[in-house]
């Protein structure tokens, strides 16, 4: 099942790839990329931390392809790639539709 869901996002419009890594930023599964999640991660937490923010939701890169990166379940990271910034919001409405069911299946 959880295969089943993270594979989904790479059949929405625009998206390349998308991955689910546990703490140590070892895949459990989908399709490994090249971006370095666990440091955008990190700082993501740090600047919503430092402003205030409360808790990490997501974090969006856009340059000349596009990211989501997501905090999931306990420590586990969803990693979305897109081809380019137009597919973000329906990545992030699919995540955000899925997080509750993903963190289920993680525990």
């Amino acid at each position: 099942m959880l295969q089943r869901i993270i594979t989904a996002f790479s059949h929405l419009p625009g998206v390349r790839d998308s991955a689910l890594y546990d703490g140590s930023g070892e895949l459990i599964v989908g399709v490994a990329g090249s971006i370095d999640h666990s440091a955008l991660r990190r700082c993501g937490e740090r600047v919503a931390r430092d402003l205030g923010l409360g808790a990490l939701e997501e974090i969006w890169v856009e340059s000349a392809g596009a990211v989501v990166i997501a905090p999931v379940g306990e420590a586990e990271t969803l990693c979305i790639h897109l081809d380019d910034a137009t597919s973000i919001g329906r990545a992030s409405h699919e995540l955000r539709r899925t997080r509750p069911i993903i963190t289920e299946l993680l525990r």
